[in-house]
């Protein structure tokens, strides 16, 4: 019996400098979450270092919060939040699912 490959649990979102979101895609949750309110609004953690990540240079990235609790109706768990700043000078966020890695280190 040949194994399934596991599918990382990861969210790939462009935003532009207001926060609105450009590009959605992932299987965390549906990309409808973000088209009616910029990111800032939606996730409280995004309105507290957005203006800090636009101030940052390409050489600054990426920025990376490794554990992060998620304490969102859309973030339930733990997740890695990696923020890149992309050719368009758009903010780019990987959200990426770590409640496996959390729970292991906890035990």
């Amino acid at each position: 019996m040949k194994a399934e490959p596991i599918v990382p649990i990861q969210q790939q979102i462009v935003l532009d400098r207001k926060g609105f979101t450009i590009h959605c895609a992932g299987n965390i949750f549906s990309p409808d979450a973000l088209s009616k309110a910029p990111a800032t609004v939606i996730f409280p953690f995004i309105e507290s270092i957005f203006s800090s990540l636009l101030q940052l240079s390409h050489q600054d990235f990426p920025i990376i919060y490794p554990f992060v609790n998620g304490n969102h109706p859309l973030l339930p768990g733990y997740y890695e939040f990696r923020f890149e700043l992309n050719e368009n000078q758009q903010i780019s966020w990987t959200i990426t699912g770590k409640d496996i890695e959390y729970f292991a280190l906890r035990t």
